[in-house]
């Protein structure tokens, strides 16, 4: 049935298992039908040359394909203007981005210990305040560079 595909861990296997958990979570529904989340993504450090290079005129990153051409494409159109210390620094999503959270997507809570552990490199967060900067529960402005709210928080 939907409710108990909707109760076990994983990707949801419809989207109308994904909407009862949405429901069940009381999480923001942005259309309905939701459209399901993609597969899980890992673009592994070996796949890419070396650290991405910065444009000195535009700030953009750009990466290199190593010997995995499967995700050049990818990378071809992929050109952040900060890595992710500078966007964690710069206080991005107001000290929440690591929060303790229950997804909807996988139907796991995730503690922000854990999260942290498993994918931040330390020196990107070292010196940081964490509970302020990083794992509060509460979107704080002021912790964010330009005193807006932004991001999904």
């Amino acid at each position: 049935t939907t409710a108990a595909a909707a109760q076990k861990p994983g990707l949801p296997s419809s989207t109308s298992a994904y909407k009862t958990r949405l429901i069940s979570q009381q999480k923001e529904m942005y259309k309905d039908p939701p459209v399901l989340p993609p597969p899980h993504i890992t673009i592994e450090s070996k796949y890419v040359k070396k650290e991405p290079k910065r444009n000195n005129i535009t700030g953009e990153l750009t990466f290199v394909a190593g010997q995995n051409k499967d995700i050049a494409q990818a990378l071809k159109d992929f050109h952040p203007n900060r890595t992710p210390e500078e966007v964690l620094r710069a206080g991005s999503f107001g000290g929440t981005y690591f929060r303790p959270i229950s997804s909807a997507v996988t139907n796991i809570h995730y503690s922000s210990t854990a999260v942290l552990k498993n994918t931040v490199h330390p020196s990107w967060i070292d010196g940081l305040h964490k509970s302020t900067m990083l794992t509060s529960t509460k979107y704080n402005t002021s912790i964010n560079k330009y005193k807006v709210k932004c991001g999904g928080s």
